[in-house]
């Protein structure tokens, strides 16, 4: 038994001796360059050298040693390059009682300390579209190790309360997938201004800054983002600097350890946060500072003025965040190339690569062990579907690989791109843009036929085929007004607000392709009641569609499609953060509402009467006796123009169904923009495109006359050639005498 004991003790004595020696050596920093080489397959070590260096920030010897070691791998014939930056940290355990609704069992200013300092956390802003949970499952599918979000929406002040239910999906999906608190940087509502000299302002602020920080407890995350704030003009930066600083400590006092991370600006405008100073003039007022920090955001210190691109200009802006804020304060990142010249002032981000900061700006973050362990986000352009996780791949790429050039090929880390071509659109897109030119060519020129044959054709001109006629136009302004969204869209940069919120309303948003959508379902509900009053009363005048009440009800099914979508045009923004048009309403439940009023008014009431119109003239064309006096042709003929109707009117039902359902569930958790949606889209498209077709299947009268409508334009282009050829004979004929 004493044995046992003494064995047990040894034991546990081992283990505690293995955990102090990993904790000893944690906050190792590597990097590795991958270079070609020919040659033999030798083994080769180089001795370590150190450099000692002196801090202008804290006045004290810095040493930095560093090792390499250079070996050839004997299979892929690359020198493998490896640079050891030794910095030994013990971090400092303490065991104490957790808070209600945190991940671990740590208080969240020590969570940091338990990071592996040699990673780096690289993830992007992604949707809460459908969720919190929703959030996490984006970032699990772009790849990343860390993700910002709102809590909530960012253009209104007043927002739905965080419920209990979402609260636990979300912790509950953060825990699935490996997400520490301290990897997730939330962002702050647009509309906060914590520093703003207009009293009403800076009460919501503070209101909304203690709202998203309880929601960040309550969803057990422990860092906050937002913009400081702006004088507005009225107020001195001094003044502003103590109100943002005043807001944080009431927030503080307010909430328990979520730490409120402060983002450096662009100097545009009255913005607060654009030079370090001010920062640190915020930090100083703030009365727990272990509760504030700064998240750096590369395009706003480019714009700023701090010269990132250059080697040189980095180190000066890395000494100077060093000296005036200190590097525990920083936080997070936020990783954006800059669409604007240095010094520009100018908010606006652009891909990775593409902009004037360039790629090598970037390798240098993304190789400095200074930013290892804090959450690295990209907010750049959402300019193709799968762009985040291309640049996820290239900025982890750079970590590895000196990058010169747009493309190096390395099959051994089965990394064979690290140039990223932005331009490029992903399968999806490219898939969805042909499927589109296709229906949409082929829906113009059908339907224009359909047209030309009933005006061309005076026996043709009767009230159902000028419905027809209509129901003609409906389908191609869906086609003309699906264009941009689905085929032109990828294809040039769209404009920021509020240029891009217009275009966003009549053009790339698609809100008008669904007044034709609209108005062709109530220009079917027309044909069917003419039908209905055709069939059951044939001779009598009631019901009957005259040339009048055609026009009158064709004004009217547009008038009504055209107020049935409004409310949808209003709302439709450009959201700047996932760079796509989207309705953007006031309230959550105005949205349910208008969408459910949609489904209402613009499915169901519609086919539910056509549903009953058309059993009743079923069952008298099939199944009544009451034929007395009807030619047997005219029978045949009424069963067959019904059947054409009804296979249009239920291909209609079947192929707009999943569009408004998915669209009406969109707002009730059911993820905007999905590939169900889009594929309801396809389908609507698909049926304002076989109309023509149908018609000419069904119908021997359409068939003739198009059939001589074709043969007339074939008669008029050979008459035009041959007469084009009498004028270069003649021509020929004058030159030669």
């Amino acid at each position: 038994m004493r044995r046992s004991v003494r064995l047990a003790a040894r034991a546990i004595e081992e283990v505690v001796s293995q955990n102090n020696k990993a904790l000893q050596t944690s906050g190792q920093a590597i990097t590795i360059n991958l270079k070609e080489k020919e040659g033999n397959y030798s083994r080769k070590e180089t001795s370590s050298k150190s450099e000692t260096r002196k801090s202008k920030a804290r006045k004290r010897a810095r040493a930095k040693s560093s090792t390499e070691q250079d070996h050839n791998e004997k299979k892929g014939g690359y020198l493998i390059k490896s640079v050891a930056a030794e910095e030994k940290v013990k971090p400092e355990i303490k065991r104490v009682k957790t808070e209600p609704g945190i991940h671990a069992t740590i208080k969240s200013e020590d969570k940091l300390n338990f990071q592996p300092l040699h990673e780096k956390l690289i993830g992007a802003h992604v949707s809460i579209s459908g969720g919190l949970h929703n959030a996490v499952s984006e970032a699990l599918a772009i790849g990343a190790k860390a993700f910002g979000m709102f809590l909530r929406s960012q253009r209104q002040w007043m927002s739905k309360p965080l419920q209990d239910k979402d609260a636990e999906l979300f912790k509950e999906a953060c825990s699935k997938a490996n997400f520490s608190p301290h990897s997730i940087l939330p962002h702050g509502i647009y509309l906060m201004n914590c520093g703003s000299p207009d009293e009403e302002t800076l009460s919501k602020s503070r209101a909304t800054l203690v709202d998203e920080l309880k929601r960040c407890e309550r969803l057990g995350l422990c860092l906050y983002n937002f913009h400081p704030g702006s004088t507005c003009g009225k107020i001195t930066v001094e003044e502003s600097v103590g109100r943002i600083a005043e807001s944080i400590n009431q927030a503080h006092a307010e909430t328990k350890y979520v730490v409120t991370v402060l983002e450096n600006m662009s100097c545009q405008g009255n913005t607060i946060g654009g030079k370090f100073e001010e920062l640190r003039g915020i930090i100083d007022q703030v009365q727990d500072k272990s509760r504030v920090g700064v998240c750096l955001d590369t395009c706003h210190a480019f714009a700023a003025g701090y010269d990132i691109a250059s080697e040189r200009g980095f180190e000066i802006m890395m000494d100077e965040f060093e000296t005036i804020v200190g590097l525990k304060y920083l936080r997070g990142v936020h990783l954006n190339d800059s669409k604007g010249d240095l010094g520009c002032h100018l908010d606006r981000h652009e891909n990775i690569g593409k902009g004037k900061i360039g790629v090598e700006a970037f390798r240098r973050v993304m190789r400095d062990p200074r930013f290892n362990g804090i959450p690295m986000i990209l907010e750049t352009p959402y300019v193709s579907e799968n762009i985040y996780q291309k640049e996820i791949k290239q900025l982890y790429a750079m970590i590895y690989l000196q990058v010169r050039g747009k493309k190096v090929k390395k099959k051994k880390l089965g990394i064979l791109k690290t140039g990223l071509h932005l331009n490029s659109m992903s399968v999806t897109e490219v898939v969805l843009g042909v499927i589109f030119s296709i229906l949409v060519v082929v829906n113009l020129v059908g339907n224009t036929l359909v047209c030309l044959v009933v005006f061309q054709n005076k026996s043709l001109r009767v009230p159902m085929n000028y419905l027809l006629v209509n129901l003609a136009i409906a389908d191609m302004s869906f086609a003309v007004f699906v264009s941009p969204q689905y085929i032109v869209r990828p294809f040039f940069h769209h404009p920021e607000p509020p240029v891009g919120d217009f275009l966003c309303k009549v053009a790339t948003g698609g809100s008008l392709s669904w007044v034709g959508t609209a108005a062709s379902v109530f220009t079917l509900v027309l044909i069917a009641s003419d039908r209905y009053y055709s069939v059951l009363f044939p001779y009598g005048k009631k019901g009957r569609m005259t040339p009048l009440r055609v026009k009158l009800g064709i004004v009217t099914s547009w008038l009504i499609a055209v107020i049935s979508e409004i409310p949808a045009i209003l709302v439709m923004k450009y959201d700047t953060d996932r760079k796509i048009c989207l309705e953007d309403w006031p309230n959550i439940g105005f949205a349910r509402a208008y969408t459910l009023a949609t489904l209402f008014f613009d499915f169901i009431l519609p086919f539910t009467f056509m549903a009953s119109v058309y059993s009743k003239v079923i069952y008298r064309l099939w199944r009544g006796s009451n034929h007395a006096g009807t030619h047997l042709a005219l029978l045949k003929r009424r069963k067959k123009v019904t059947k054409l109707l009804l296979i249009i009117t239920a291909l209609h039902g079947v192929c707009l169904f999943p569009d408004t359902v998915t669209y009406v569930l969109s707002y009730f958790g059911f993820q905007y923009g999905s590939i169900a949606y889009k594929v309801g889209t396809v389908l609507v498209c698909v049926n304002s495109t076989v109309n023509p077709f149908l018609y000419s299947l069904q119908s021997e009268r359409f068939r003739r006359s198009l059939r001589q409508l074709l043969q007339c334009c074939e008669k008029c282009l050979v008459v035009r050639c041959w007469e084009r050829r009498d004028v270069i004979v003649v021509n020929d004929i004058q030159m030669r005498g």
